[in-house]
This record gives structure tokens, C-alpha cells and sequence, in this order.
């Protein structure tokens, strides 16, 4: 079994999209499940000396100056080709996990060349989405949100119970709970982490305001930052001055760290979950539009005390509101406690087993294997099959393998399965031609005993889909007149002065 994960981190983007991929990619490696990511490659070095790290296998695709979801869909379905093909193994995999705000329906559709099933992991529902399986982990997803947006058969997986934390933190919690009931130590252990990014450097500005108000000298400080953090020398000139602050870089560490912290300072990103399921009681703050309804969600829930946008609070404003929160103890210490009431760690092993209970019934293609060869022969000796085709003359066998070796042995051609319900049901094939014209022809049969069940139809509009880039064409012989629909069905018209040819245009990016 196979997942593809396509995600990125960046300093304008965060980690959080990152981090909370590779969480679900470990833990479904525990089951025997290969992964493997596509990253952009301007995703900087520290992400992809990560992946490397906890054994995540990645590709990289190319940052253009004017990135679409069509030439991202075609950037990742060439990399995740070329890859199966230099590893000689089939091109498909089981799940793809796309978690992606730039990326919506039109992308997800084209996805299932991929993929036999797509999964989403989103938390806007502000545009159409194309999966099999929706994750949003935050307080405030609610089925209303996504039924404008998602299929009748998506299955959703929406609120808290199946945040995405690295097992580490049910151990962790299990350790520190009963140390949140006690009285928190006179000078307390104060945790500043703004998230994997902090492009305008927020992180200075609460440090200020809480040298300006003086309580830096009342807690032991630990600020965590990203080596992306843009401003790394000026902090740590600011920290020089404060003995009791301590600057960590890359926090390999930051369950650890959470755990030995009494209170923290946090946007309202992914490690949300994090810091309730520890029960650590938060200053929230937010950074960016979409954390927003979640800091507020949170906050009336009593899970965390949000004190503001740092978009728009002055360094005398925040240095007002941090005094004022931090002057009350007890109720940091509930809010904590309430917190740890509300996540209980459990949620990666939620969503995986979800993940492997679903069964695909939606339709996609499959890579053609030499494993394939028998099935593809029976289908090619049928007389339905060789009724309309150019030889009528069914093949040998051993004509029929050195054919499907040299096929599978050239890397500018596609060949599939088309699939329904894990079921094998016809035949595609991509191939690169120059006569009657330039681009790719498209060879396409039905297995005997699925006719007339639109699945032809179907493999058409997936290769649309999946392939927007290509120019197809299609030979269909004069007497094949439901083929002749079919293909004018899916947008093709034939071709002036070549008698049987028809053409599919290239989509271009608007």
C-alpha cells in the first residue's frame, strides 16, 4: 500500500501543513504503509532534511513565477511518474493526501490518475473540494460548513477528536497532567513559540512587550523559533539582556518542551492541539486571517485566553493585555486543565484507521504491470474488442508479452487500468504521436462484460482531468459510430481532411 502526500511549508505559509502531513505519514507507515511526499522546491532545507530524517522518501517539483492548480497537478503527476518508473513499480497509489489551500476541486479531480483515493485535509471549507475522505481537525468544522462543497459519499472526519498529534503526546500527557494540578513553581516556566513561521517577526515584538511591562524578569523563557525566522541576529541581540531567556533553534524536542512548560505564549496554528492535550495553559494570539475563527472558537470554550490580532496590537497595547493575563494564575491553570479535557492524543490513529477501513468504490486508473499481461491478453482476444480495431487479428501470446514489455519499458507513454469498485473494467493508453499531428494518442477499450456502464465516458473525463496539458487525438474507425459519440461526448471533433482522426485541444491557463 502506497500514500502520496502533497503539502508544503514555507515562511509565508508555515509548517503546520508540513508537520501534521508527516505525523499521519509516520503513523501509517506502522501499518506497512509506504509513503512518499511531493514538496515544492523552494520548501527550505530544513523541511526536507526532515523528511530525511524520519525515513519520508520525497520528490520535488518545480516554483514557478505563475503557479496554477493545472500546472501543479501536472508538475506532480510527472515527478510521482518518473519516480515509479525508476523504482520499477506501478505508478498508482492507494491514498493521496492533499493538504493544500491553494489547491481545490479541479485538482482533486485530476488526482485520481494518481490515485484510487483522495483525501483532504483543509481547515477553510471556503471552496469546492473533490475527495473521498475529508480531515478538518479544528474546534469550529461543523458538517455545514462542507456540504456546499464536498461529494454526497465523502466521508468527513471534522473536529478535535482526530487532531493530528505525534504519538509522543498521549505518552507525554499521561506525565504531565498530574503535575497541572499542582501550584505552578514561583518562578515559572514560560514557553514562546510563534510557530514554524513568523515572517514578521512577532516573536520580538512579545519579547518587547514583556521587557517593557517587566514580567520577562518574573518566569524562566524559552523562545522557539525556525532557522526561516527572518531576524535571528537582532532576537538574539535583544535576548543577550535577559539571563534568564533561553533561544532554541529547530526544537527537535517540542513535546518535551511543552511538557516541562508552565504556561505559553502561541498562535493559533496546529500546535493548538498540541499544548490542550498536554493541558498547557495559552496566551493565544493569532497571526494570519485563517487562525482567527479558531483563536475565537477556543476562547469560548474556555480551552484557551485570546488576547488579540498581533497584526494590529502596539507593543504598549500587547504589553498591557500580557500583564493583565498574567496576572492571574488560577485561571491559567484551569484554563489548562479544561484544555486536556477536550484532547485526548488519540486522533492520527483515528484518521488512519478510517483510512483502512474505507474501501474504494469511486472510479480511477491503475498503473499496467507485466502482472497484467494475462488479463490484457484475454481482453485483447475478445471479438468485441477486435471488431473496430485497425488489425482484426487477435495476437499471439508472445507477441502480445514482447508488446507489453516495450510498452512498459517507454517512459513517454502511459498505460492504465481503468478500475471501478477495485475491479478491473478496460483498457487506456497514452502515446506520443506525430502523424496526423503532434501530441498524444489516446487508445481506449471497455473489458468484455462492462459495456454500456459509462466507464468509458468516465476514463475519458479522468484524462481530461489529469492530463489538461496534453493535446489528444484518437483514431476511430468510419464504422464505430458509438465511439464517434462517445469522443464527441468528451469534447473532441475530428480533424479536417484526415478521415478518422479526431482531436482533443490542451487546456491553457487562464
Amino acid at each position: 500500500m502506497l500514500a502520496l502526500f502533497r503539502c508544503d511549508a514555507s515562511i509565508s505559509i508555515g509548517s503546520g501543513h508540513f508537520h501534521r502531513c508527516l505525523t499521519l505519514a509516520k503513523q501509517l507507515q506502522q501499518y506497512q504503509v509506504e509513503t512518499l511526499f511531493v514538496i515544492r522546491e523552494s520548501t527550505p532545507a530544513t523541511y526536507q532534511s526532515l523528511l530525511a530524517q524520519n525515513h519520508q522518501a520525497f520528490l520535488t517539483i518545480a516554483t514557478t513565477e505563475q503557479d496554477s492548480e493545472q500546472t501543479d497537478l501536472c508538475l506532480t503527476r510527472d515527478a510521482f511518474f518518473n519516480w515509479a518508473r525508476a523504482n520499477k513499480v506501478a505508478a498508482h497509489c492507494d491514498w493521496l493526501v492533499v493538504d493544500h489551500y491553494e489547491l481545490s476541486s479541479s485538482w482533486h479531480k485530476g488526482a485520481y490518475v494518481l490515485a484510487k483515493q483522495v483525501m483532504v485535509i483543509d481547515d477553510l471549507a471556503d471552496r469546492p473540494l473533490n475527495c473521498d475522505l475529508l480531515l478538518n481537525q479544528n474546534v469550529n468544522a461543523t458538517p455545514r460548513q462542507y456540504q456546499p462543497y464536498v461529494r454526497e459519499d465523502c466521508a468527513c472526519l471534522l473536529g478535535t477528536s482526530y487532531a493530528l498529534l505525534r504519538p509522543e503526546f498521549q505518552q507525554l500527557r499521561e506525565q504531565v497532567l498530574p503535575r497541572r494540578k499542582q501550584p505552578l513553581p514561583q518562578k515559572p516556566q514560560l514557553l514562546i513559540s510563534m510557530g514554524g513561521a513568523d515572517e514578521y517577526r512577532f516573536t520580538e515584538q512579545l519579547i518587547r512587550a514583556l521587557i517593557e511591562n517587566k514580567l520577562s524578569a518574573d518566569f524562566n523563557m524559552r523562545i522557539v523559533i525556525s532557522s526561516a525566522y527572518p531576524s535571528i541576529a537582532e532576537l538574539k541581540q535583544i535576548l543577550d539582556n535577559i539571563s534568564n531567556a533561553e533561544l532554541i533553534i529547530d526544537c527537535k524536542g517540542m513535546g518535551q518542551l511543552m511538557a516541562d512548560s508552565d504556561i505559553a505564549i502561541g498562535a493559533a496554528g496546529t500546535t493548538s492541539w498540541e499544548r490542550c492535550c498536554l493541558g498547557l495553559p495559552t496566551l493565544l494570539f493569532t497571526m494570519a486571517d485563517n487562525q482567527v475563527a479558531i483563536a475565537e472558537r477556543l476562547s469560548e470554550k474556555s480551552l484557551a485566553n485570546y488576547l488579540g490580532d498581533l497584526r494590529t496590537l502596539s507593543t504598549s497595547e500587547l504589553s498591557s493585555l500580557l500583564s493583565s493575563a498574567l496576572s492571574n494564575v488560577d485561571q491559567l491553570q484551569q484554563l489548562g486543565l479544561d484544555s486536556a479535557d477536550y484532547i485526548d492524543g488519540k486522533g492520527v490513529s483515528r484518521v488512519v484507521n478510517k483510512m483502512l477501513a474505507l474501501s474504494p468504490e469511486s472510479f480511477c486508473f491503475k498503473a499496467i504491470e507485466m502482472a497484467d499481461a494475462d488479463l490484457l491478453f484475454e481482453w485483447q482476444s475478445a471479438p468485441e474488442t477486435r471488431k473496430y480495431a485497425r488489425s482484426q487479428v487477435a495476437p499471439k501470446y508472445d507477441d502480445h508479452l514482447r508488446w507489453l514489455s516495450k510498452q512498459l519499458a517507454d517512459t513517454h507513454q502511459y498505460l492504465f487500468l481503468m478500475m471501478s469498485s477495485q475491479e478491473a473494467v478496460g483498457y487506456l493508453r497514452l502515446a506520443p504521436i506525430e502523424t496526423p499531428q503532434s501530441g498524444f494518442e489516446i487508445s481506449i477499450y471497455t473489458a468484455p462484460g462492462h459495456y454500456g456502464k459509462g466507464y468509458a465516458i468516465n476514463a475519458l473525463t479522468l484524462v481530461e482531468m489529469g492530463f489538461p496539458d496534453l493535446s489528444l487525438l484518437a483514431y476511430i474507425s468510419e464504422h464505430n459510430v458509438a465511439s464517434q459519440k462517445l469522443f464527441r461526448r468528451a469534447g473532441y471533433q475530428p480533424i479536417d481532411n484526415v478521415p478518422g482522426w479526431y482531436k482533443r485541444e490542451k487546456e491553457t491557463d487562464e
